[in-house]
């Protein structure tokens, strides 16, 4: 989100909304902040861009608007697309857990809970207080991911 000689990053951040009917149709709702540092308004035309994390592809956001979003002129605004989302569930959870890992989570219930899917028989004590809601969202705190994208403006 840089340009030479512009020290204003272009892209200030995105976050995600996951719908009540993201896991059946794979489709997500995201946010991007925009900076514009020029003079005159940006109007967004189309997006292609592809987010990644460690290389895994988590989702994309395709889209050419019927109605553009305006950034004005030396200020910021925000765009909503639909994301299509990565739901394969080996993806999804080798980042959920490689997540709490940097998070510094303990991962015991969550790998029990792994085991049992696979098969396996975990102690039931490692399950005691455990919240699989809240350590997901607790794992997913400070995520960063790479998203490339380009943008046609005008």
């Amino acid at each position: 989100t840089q340009m030479p000689g512009l020290p204003t990053k272009l892209l200030a951040g995105a976050s995600l909304v996951v719908l009540d009917t993201t896991l059946v149709d794979g489709l997500a709702q995201t946010v991007v902040t925009v900076n514009n540092p020029f003079v005159p308004p940006m109007t967004i035309l189309s997006i292609d861009s592809k987010i990644t994390y460690n290389g895994v592809v988590l989702g994309s956001v395709v889209s050419t608007f019927g109605t553009p979003p305006v950034i004005p002129g030396v200020g910021a605004g925000t765009i909503t697309a639909a994301l299509v989302m990565n739901t394969n569930p080996h993806d999804l959870v080798t980042l959920i857990r490689s997540q709490a890992v940097a998070n510094g989570l303990n991962t015991d219930a969550f790998d029990g809970l792994l085991a049992l899917q696979a098969g396996g028989n975990p102690s039931p004590d490692l399950f005691v207080g455990f919240n699989v809601a809240d350590f997901v969202t607790k794992a997913m705190v400070g995520l960063a991911v790479d998203i490339t994208m380009t943008t046609t403006v005008k």
